[in-house]
């Protein structure tokens, strides 16, 4: 979808670089090789950045944002990388006075001229004919008219094209979508089942990194956990993780010491329970950093389906069509659900929650691992529930 408009922009990055070298020639003197080298990094993240281009996100200013940080976070690390290993400060630093305005300026070209070419773009899908108005609706306006929605009998429907563009425009796909091919959906979650090599590797190798950047932040929230509501420090909880299987999940406890919950409603029982350095590690998600422990244990991910108190799971599974299909995948500290939609609390949102969930399965690869990754920098940035 849209891989014409991609490629485009991706031409139009590579010619702008060509001229950011020449107009820069002078300052790398001698050092062309490595200067070269260091364009070619540049190259390769404007492609994978291009590769997870979102239409429904281009028209918000959170977006752009996101897309700046991004770039800047992941550029510093490669050239900070790229100057540890060839000893080059000298040339990180000459980069850096040049580099980041290039950056800012590509953020904003690329969505412009994204904009302008993604209303060239037609494309008919069908959809069955008692799909909700309100599903259509959505469909019809986050996919800027560049698709036409025409609804047809369910035989003449390809349901991997359909399953495929719903789960990409509205980021869930529909529980009532799902029932029109039941057998098709299952094949394909089934596949993408378990917990691949490549994953625990990824898995295994960040949370290394993290729990050793984050040693400080350990000391300084033990010690103020147990100085505002004393011991214990960390919080356990049977959660259900991958295939159903029950787990002990770890967290610093940022509710005040009481037995466990006496209500299914959690909202009221955390307004109840909070104190203040509580409500400020959940806010910025740091209660989850000890979960890198059960990373290390093999029992989650970075990234997936969050995983659920047993009551919740229980509730889900009676009446939660499907519910059963997210576990087919590791769940994370963090997943596509938290980055998309809110902390569920009634029915009606798990139903919703789920529906995102669903999708992160369907379309699971390594993009969508990373993609669901940089998505929580701006879920945090800007504290979404």
């Amino acid at each position: 979808m849209l891989l014409f408009q991609k490629n485009i922009i991706f031409l139009l990055d590579i010619s702008v670089c060509s001229l950011f070298f020449i107009f820069n020639y002078n300052v790398f003197g001698n050092q062309n090789l490595l200067w070269f080298f260091g364009t070619f990094l540049f190259i390769m993240l404007i492609y994978f950045s291009l590769k997870g281009f979102e239409i429904h996100r281009l028209y918000s200013p959170r977006f752009n944002f996101m897309s700046f940080s991004i770039s800047y976070f992941l550029s510093f690390t490669l050239f900070g990388l790229f100057a540890l290993v060839f000893d080059k400060q000298s040339l990180y630093y000459a980069l850096a006075g040049t580099f980041l305005p290039m950056i800012f300026l590509l953020s904003i070209l690329n969505t412009f001229v994204f904009r302008i070419l993604i209303k060239k773009v037609s494309k008919k899908i069908k959809i069955p004919y008692d799909i909700s108005d309100e599903i259509l609706e959505q469909l019809r306006k986050y996919s800027f008219n560049t698709l036409r929605f025409e609804k047809a009998a369910d035989k003449d429907i390809d349901f991997a094209v359909l399953f495929k563009y719903i789960s990409l425009i509205l980021d869930r796909i529909p529980l009532e979508i799902i029932k029109k091919d039941e057998e098709f959906f299952n094949k394909q979650i089934m596949a993408k089942s378990g917990y691949p090599f490549w994953q625990k590797i990824i898995d295994i190798s960040l949370s290394a990194l993290f729990f050793v950047l984050l040693i400080p932040i350990y000391a300084i929230l033990s010690l103020f956990i147990n100085i505002l509501d004393g011991k214990p420090i960390l919080f356990r909880q049977k959660r259900i993780g991958l295939n159903c299987e029950e787990f002990t999940l770890y967290k610093f406890r940022s509710l005040k010491n009481s037995t466990d919950y006496e209500t299914i409603d959690v909202l009221s029982d955390h307004e109840k329970r909070s104190y203040p350095l509580g409500r400020f590690m959940r806010s910025l998600r740091l209660d989850e950093i000890p979960q890198l422990l059960n990373i290390f244990k093999g029992q989650m991910s970075l990234v997936g389906p969050r995983p659920e108190m047993i009551k919740f799971h229980d509730m889900c599974m009676e009446n939660v069509p499907y519910y059963e299909m997210r576990s087919k995948c590791m769940v994370g500290i963090t997943g596509w659900a938290q980055v998309c939609y809110k902390r569920s609390n009634t029915l009606e949102e798990y139903i919703k929650k789920t529906e995102y969930d669903l999708a992160y399965i369907y379309l699971f690869s390594p993009a969508m691992y990373f993609k669901s990754l940089f998505y929580t920098l701006d879920a945090l940035v800007y504290r979404r529930d």
